[in-house]
């Protein structure tokens, strides 16, 4: 069996991590940390894991990328708003141990940033915007997800981002012409989505060589 250990274990998307790895047969929970947990409690699980699981925020993904690199863990990463100098860190520590990054595990996120692509390449003229809602508590505005989207359009969207209630993710891209307007959405029904791609592609990434992956590449192994 594989151990995991989940950095942000108490978090919405945390627990449900901890549900989900505990229920599979091929998968053993070792623990987690909180936003209470000192420096020991890091040490502690990532030199007991085969992979840390991380959705926390950005101070405590230091913390875990550090430890994971120091105990050769694989480390599977879905924290948002992280800043620039920080993120180089993290593509500093994939060349030590396998990294795996992405701002959505949806699988149908990724999926629509593929089609948001071959859209911009063709309605050349439209305007484009891309709204993302999210839960009132959500920190990070723009949401990463539509920073990735804008990406996929050579960044030429308008961007708004709401934040109210409980809204788990929903993303609205426009293509909007003078006589038409192409939508191409995605929302999710609750957090479940995102979990369960954190833990299919924990599975996939322990015991890979040292790099930064990427939903891509899971995807294109899968395919």
């Amino acid at each position: 069996m594989k151990k995991v250990g989940i950095i942000g274990i108490t978090g919405k998307v945390g627990s449900l991590v901890s549900k989900l790895v505990s229920e599979d047969s091929e998968l053993e929970l070792i623990g987690g940390t909180s936003s209470k947990s000192n420096t020991s409690d890091f040490e502690k699980l990532a030199e007991n894991s085969d992979v840390l699981i991380d959705f926390s925020l950005p101070e405590s993904t230091m913390h875990a990328i550090k430890t994971a690199e120091l105990h050769n863990t694989a480390f599977v990463c879905g924290t948002t708003g992280i800043p620039e100098a920080e993120f180089n860190k993290i593509k500093n520590a994939a060349k030590q141990i396998p990294v795996f990054y992405t701002s959505n595990f949806s699988i149908a996120i990724h999926l629509m940033a593929s089609m948001l692509k071959k859209c911009s390449e063709t309605l050349r003229e439209y305007d484009i915007s891309i709204i993302d809602k999210h839960h009132k508590n959500k920190k990070d505005s723009p949401s990463g997800t539509s920073i990735f989207l804008s990406k996929q359009v050579g960044c030429k969207a308008q961007m708004l981002s709401i934040r109210s209630g409980n809204i788990p993710a929903e993303i609205i891209c426009d293509f909007c012409g003078d006589d038409d307007m192409l939508t191409i959405s995605h929302r999710a029904f609750g957090r479940r989505v995102f979990a369960k791609g954190a833990v299919a592609c924990a599975k996939w990434i322990i015991g890979k060589s040292a790099k930064m992956y990427s939903m891509q590449d899971y995807l294109n192994a899968k395919n």
